[in-house]
């Protein structure tokens, strides 16, 4: 018989018609009625469900986790939104750059005819 399992009704019958033993001494089935309305020794029962005050503290860390992986996400994107809107700056750069390249070279042109032909008619 395990010592921490209640006692059998049997047992506990039998343990109280042989109360008077032979030698005088209590016979250990005799105390685990006595044992067991013990509240320190009441069998163990089926775990609780954790409490929602258990449940908040213990969801912090996972909150803070969340929300320090959200901000990781926000500023990553914000660097991928100002890393093209600067790439995007360098295109509208160069392509500004190309079109006066042009102009200068449509200008030079112009003035070259210009002089040609003013140096023709001379």
């Amino acid at each position: 018989m395990n010592i921490l399992s209640p006692p059998p009704p049997a047992l506990v019958q039998e343990a109280g018609s042989s109360s008077a033993s032979n030698d005088g001494l209590v016979k250990h089935h005799q105390l685990l009625p006595l044992l067991w309305s013990l509240p320190s020794l009441q069998p163990p029962t089926k775990a609780k469900p954790a409490s929602a005050n258990w449940l908040k503290r213990n969801r912090r860390p996972n909150a803070s986790l969340r929300a320090a992986e959200a901000l990781s996400a926000a500023a990553s994107a914000r660097r991928a939104a100002v890393e093209r809107e600067s790439s995007r700056k360098i295109e509208l750069m160069e392509i500004e750059h190309q079109r006066r390249r042009m102009l200068i070279e449509e200008l030079t042109e112009r003035a070259k005819r210009a002089y040609y032909e003013k140096e023709n008619k001379n």
